[in-house]
């Protein structure tokens, strides 16, 4: 999160706290595969028919389809999407995708409607703690998607050095401990771990690789200069050997409008 493509040098953005998309499953999805569930492709496995849920976030989605097809999302482009849609398009009307979800697909998970679904990471490790230890989340074969929400100052925002102490302030060990011992989501303070297991008391969630995962996850961060949609050469840090992946980055208004014509179609307006 460094150096971002999209504002370098931290302009106006600074990491809030990030996540996983990944896979989780209830225990029926292992007794209907005769396996515990470990790749995106169990996404589409017959075995799981009217019993996978799928995101309607159509970045998660996209990605999800490229990923089972051997594309790294972050390096592809509109053809490799077109095969990936079609790949999605056969999971919907062959019955397999039992509903598209925002948020809900947790509630499914939790009473049983689904038995296998994409998952955000955080909202599993919640429901482990609130009651739903039967949920498990998986980072799969193909990786996970690591995303972050941003914290971000409007260009014309009236009191930018009031978001900037903010900003600074969440940013303090102490701090986002308490936030990472809340929220549950990856933190981007490294320094708050040892505050969260010694200070808090809480190991669960220090020793947690879904909160502070370790380098067997992360990989090697490498910096290489890429060039951008503009055709500018920017500096780009990766994961080397990471279990993590990356969202396409669309830069341009066209970029976008392309992804969501093609990936768009596969969510019914309202339903499965």
């Amino acid at each position: 999160m460094r150096n971002p493509v999209w504002d370098p040098d931290h302009e106006y953005t600074i990491a809030w706290q990030s996540g996983l998309t990944g896979i989780a499953y209830r225990p029926e999805a292992e007794t209907a595969l005769g396996r515990t569930p470990s790749t995106l492709r169990d996404l589409f496995d017959p075995a799981l028919a009217g019993r996978v849920g799928m995101l309607s976030d159509l970045m998660d989605l996209g990605s999800a389809a490229l990923l089972v097809t051997g594309v790294d999302p972050a390096a592809s482009e509109p053809s490799q999407w077109t095969d990936a849609a079609a790949l999605l398009a056969e999971q919907r009307y062959s019955g397999i995708v039992r509903k598209y979800y925002d948020q809900g697909y947790l509630r499914a998970l939790q009473r049983g409607d689904i038995w296998i679904a994409q998952a955000w990471s955080g909202d599993i490790y919640q429901a482990n703690r609130l009651g739903h230890p039967e949920l498990r989340f998986v980072v799969p074969e193909e990786g996970a998607i690591l995303w972050t929400d941003n914290m971000a100052i409007p260009r014309q925002a009236q009191h930018p050095v009031d978001a900037t102490m903010l900003m600074d302030f969440v940013y303090r060990p102490r701090v986002a401990a308490l936030i990472a011992d809340w929220v549950w989501y990856v933190c981007p303070v490294p320094g708050a771990q040892r505050i969260v297991r010694d200070v808090l008391g809480d190991e669960q969630v220090a020793d947690s690789p879904l909160v502070f995962p370790g380098e067997d996850l992360l990989g090697e961060a490498v910096t290489e200069d890429w060039l951008n949609d503009d055709g500018e050469t920017v500096e780009r840090t990766t994961l080397v050997g990471s279990s993590f992946r990356s969202y396409p980055v669309l830069a341009q208004p066209e970029s976008q409008r392309v992804w969501e014509r093609i990936f768009g179609p596969i969510v019914p307006a309202s339903g499965p």
